[in-house]
């Protein structure tokens, strides 16, 4: 027998059909090369060697995402969002793809560590994810977001300016619901189940950022103002984002809006276009932060075309207000 024809007896002999003695262990659930307390196992069965390997990898799998849906819920009821239909549409979406994405680095460590094939032609595979390596990085994770979030709250408890505590306390809630999606994948890992203890808990950084939020007195104010009546859906939004409406005296900051509008027509439809422009000044007129907003609208009339545009500005506002602003705070943090 040449060389050749050796290399490829011995590569077919790790899938060949096995005989009773050469049953691998890890079909019955356990293994000893690949002990539970340091191992996570996954099977698979399927006629071809890659459908095997695929089905072992989602057979593990099954241990962190049964339960992701769950998870994706609790994170978006501590998402920083308000209680808008889009704004919390788009708060579960992200929060579910927080979840999702957690889940799939932690099974980025799975691999393939066996393959065997039965007396019936099918092929086994056995996944396997080391629970220490993967359990250290989720650990040193969650270490540098407890730092974050000890760095947060002093922030946020500090004297500094209000529209920084609170992006300090919101940054506070975000690392935390993060570092809680890592403690559970870390629960699962950790055959004692404890992973590593919370400092700190999230309702209790909810509470403190919805109370540093509720003081933030806000004075509407607008300069480019195409319908007359733009100052009044800014204090709506203001109002709904859970901030205080003020006089200009005893605001903490002037919000002030600008609308550019523009109209054209096209096959018989009236567009109305335009940027909305947010800068957030504090008491000694310095810019604490600006953004700026496509923002458009459609109808067969001018007038109503227009009055659609004022409508998407209210819905805009109220679903990115808060956010926005907070982002302003975070920006000096």
């Amino acid at each position: 027998m040449n060389k050749a024809v050796m290399i490829i007896a011995l590569l077919l002999a790790g899938c060949a059909t096995g005989t009773r003695e050469s049953v691998p262990d890890w079909l019955d659930g356990r293994s000893a090369q690949y002990p539970e307390a340091r191992y996570l196992l996954g099977q698979g069965q399927a006629p071809s060697a890659a459908q095997a390997r695929d089905r072992a990898r989602a057979e593990l799998a099954k241990v962190f995402t049964t339960e992701v849906s769950e998870r994706s819920e609790d994170v978006a009821r501590a998402e920083l969002s308000s209680e808008d239909g889009v704004a919390r549409q788009r708060s579960e979406s992200t929060a579910e793809r927080r979840v999702h994405t957690q889940t799939q680095r932690v099974l980025e460590g799975v691999r393939i560590a066996e393959v065997w094939r039965d007396e019936a032609g099918d092929y086994h595979a056995l996944a396997v994810l080391d629970r220490v390596s993967e359990g250290q990085r989720l650990r040193n994770a969650i270490a540098a977001l407890d730092r974050a979030i000890a760095r947060a709250i002093a922030r946020a408890r500090s004297e500094e300016p209000l529209l920084v505590r609170i992006g300090a306390a919101a940054r506070a809630v975000g690392a935390q619901t993060q570092r809680d999606t890592l403690q559970q994948d870390l629960r699962v890992l950790d055959v004692t189940g404890i992973g590593v203890p919370a400092q700190h808990g999230r309702a209790r950084l909810q509470a403190d950022f919805a109370e540093l939020a509720g003081r933030l007195r806000i004075a509407a104010q607008t300069e480019a103002d195409p319908f007359g009546n733009l100052v009044t859906v800014v204090q709506g939004a203001v109002r709904h984002a859970g901030f205080v409406n003020a006089s200009v005296d005893r605001a903490d900051y002037r919000l002030v809006t600008n609308l550019a509008l523009e109209t054209s027509a096209a096959d018989g439809w009236q567009w109305a276009t335009g940027t909305l422009e947010l800068r957030m000044l504090d008491a000694s007129g310095t810019v604490a932060g600006s953004a700026r907003f496509p923002v458009k609208a459609s109808a067969r009339d001018a007038a109503l075309a227009r009055q659609r545009l004022l409508v998407e500005v209210d819905r805009l506002l109220r679903a990115r207000l808060r956010d926005t602003v907070i982002g302003f705070g975070e920006g000096g943090v």
